[in-house]
């Protein structure tokens, strides 16, 4: 259970809107190619630099299904030995584990409707404990029912986040 903790925490990570770690207070949104089709279409919005905060907007033509966003949290420089991104606080470990993505942590995206955002904020982001170094975060959208999505190659955002 450590290891699955420890891995969701990473992951929700990604969405996560601090200054802390020196950033500029200019915000950017990492996104996939956005491309309206019929039906639903669930891309994932991250902060870049990665802040506390994750969106995800349904560009689609339609409601969506409920969904999940998986965040994945990843020390990116060739002395790894150095550690890797901090565990989620054991407050909010069960909030965010999904028996189905054991290794990264998970958010309930609700139905939205054609053109709606979902936002999300990450309350234990000014708990973490950010070593020096580059992070890598991942967002993707997982659906339950991923045949009515009509744009799949939407489905992942990246975001950075450089610690001083």
């Amino acid at each position: 259970m450590t290891t699955s903790v420890s891995s969701i925490f990473l992951i929700f990570l990604i969405a996560t809107q601090q200054v802390v770690w020196g950033q500029s207070d200019q915000k950017k949104l990492s996104a996939p190619q956005q491309t309206t089709k019929a039906g639903p279409t669930l891309i994932p919005l991250l902060h870049n630099p990665m802040n506390d905060e994750i969106r995800v907007r349904n560009l689609g033509t339609t409601a969506s299904s409920p969904a999940k966003l998986t965040l994945d949290c990843e020390k990116v420089e060739a002395n790894s030995v150095l550690g890797g991104c901090p565990d989620l606080p054991p407050s909010v470990a069960a909030t965010y584990f999904d028996p189905l993505f054991p290794k990264h942590a998970t958010i309930q995206i609700p139905v939205l409707a054609a053109g709606a955002t979902f936002t999300h904020k990450l309350s234990f982001w000014n708990q973490l404990d950010w070593q020096k170094g580059a992070y890598k975060f991942t967002a993707a959208i997982r659906s339950s029912h991923s045949s009515q999505e009509s744009i799949t190659k939407n489905k992942v955002a990246v975001s950075t986040l450089r610690v001083p």
